[in-house]
């Protein structure tokens, strides 16, 4: 599992992805082409983010099961964990469908959190 870096700051955020592909990534930069409104609202919270944390409002940052959390924009939800401290570990990026997170979508972010959690603890 690789970490790409999506923004610097006081709180770094990366997504995880492999050598050749980031979900979160691909993800942001298809927005930029297809819904350049809601790009540049995901890149203001992702800026926000990054040098000042996530929002308390839950409005704005969802808590997951499993210590995950969920970024929310007006159509786009990115899923993240914490890891030492102020470091945001971007899982996957999606639309927004209805009122809850679907969920096909919160095995996955679970699941990735898991392999990262197990990769991380054996020292890759």
């Amino acid at each position: 599992m690789i970490l790409w870096e999506i923004r610097t700051g006081n709180f770094p955020i990366y997504a995880v992805g492999s050598d050749t592909e980031c979900q979160v990534k691909s993800y942001i930069e298809q927005l930029a082409k297809d819904n350049p409104a809601e790009y540049n609202k995901v890149i203001a919270r992702l800026d926000a983010v990054a040098m000042n944390g996530p929002s308390r409002n839950i409005e704005q940052n969802r808590p997951l099961d499993h210590k995950c959390y969920e970024l929310k924009m007006l159509q786009t939800r990115i899923a993240y964990f914490w890891e030492k401290g102020r470091m945001i570990i971007c899982t996957i990026a999606f639309p927004k469908k209805g009122q809850k997170t679907p969920k096909h979508i919160l095995k996955q972010v679970y699941d990735i959190k898991r392999r990262y959690d197990d990769e991380n603890n054996q020292g890759s």
